[in-house]
């Protein structure tokens, strides 16, 4: 890891954060409430801070993805329209797990199917040339779309206020139209045949011809040549 690239060894740390650590958390919370996502969000929606630990899996994902988050933020490389990305991300975050800590369960799922479409990108960044990783990015980052845009439609069915119902509907729409177009680009530049190589275009190193040299062809010839240009006009 040290000798990598600091670009390749970001995305490698990213990998195993979006690939394991983040459904790993994800799994155990579910299986602390009995694989029950109703049950999960009425525990969320009544404590937010728990002694018996039924919400420590809940506040580990919070931390988790949180640093995550101001990690990338403070990454020197981000364009300004990343930062907003970021600032919308974290502003997201608060707002699921304290503000409306109910729909926290449905936030956490989706949160998670969009990082595991982008582990698959981090991958086909580090092995683009590697066969199949194209499709299987533009298979995962799909299916990880649709699983996102699912999960968002079940939290905005909850009893929440129209205003946030609106911010969470707006901006999940925004990120999965984004993603889903960078795949359609990426099937596009699959499916779409490498230019044929040119032949390179070989430059006469013949001398030209000195006045001279053209004045040394039969008077004849000439006379023959201006003839047939005079025809041809």
């Amino acid at each position: 890891m040290a000798g990598l690239a600091p670009a390749r060894r970001q995305c490698w740390t990213k990998l195993w954060t979006q690939l394991l650590v983040m459904p790993g958390i994800f799994l155990l919370s579910l299986a602390q409430h009995n694989f029950s996502m109703q049950q999960w969000s009425d525990e969320a929606a009544t404590v937010l801070f728990s002694t018996d630990g039924t919400r420590w899996y809940d506040w580990a994902f919070g931390y988790v993805f949180g640093a995550y988050l101001l990690e990338d933020m403070l990454n020197d490389s981000l364009d300004v329209l990343m930062v907003w990305h970021h600032v919308g991300c974290c502003l997201g975050h608060f707002v699921a797990f304290v503000l409306l800590p109910a729909g926290f369960p449905f936030y956490f799922g989706g949160a998670v199917s969009l990082e595991f479409g982008s582990a698959l990108y981090n991958l086909y960044c580090l092995y683009p040339e590697a066969k199949g990783m194209a499709w299987a990015f533009v298979l995962s980052m799909s299916l990880s779309n649709l699983a996102a845009a699912i999960f968002c439609s079940v939290w905005l069915w909850q009893d929440f206020p129209i205003a946030a119902k609106l911010f969470a509907g707006i901006v999940t729409s925004i990120f999965i139209v984004i993603r889903q177009k960078e795949c359609m680009s990426e099937i596009k530049s699959i499916n779409t045949p490498p230019p044929s190589p040119q032949a390179p275009r070989i430059r006469s190193t013949a001398p030209p011809r000195s006045p001279e040299a053209k004045s040394a062809v039969p008077p004849r010839a000439r006379d023959a040549a201006v003839t047939r240009a005079a025809k041809v006009k």
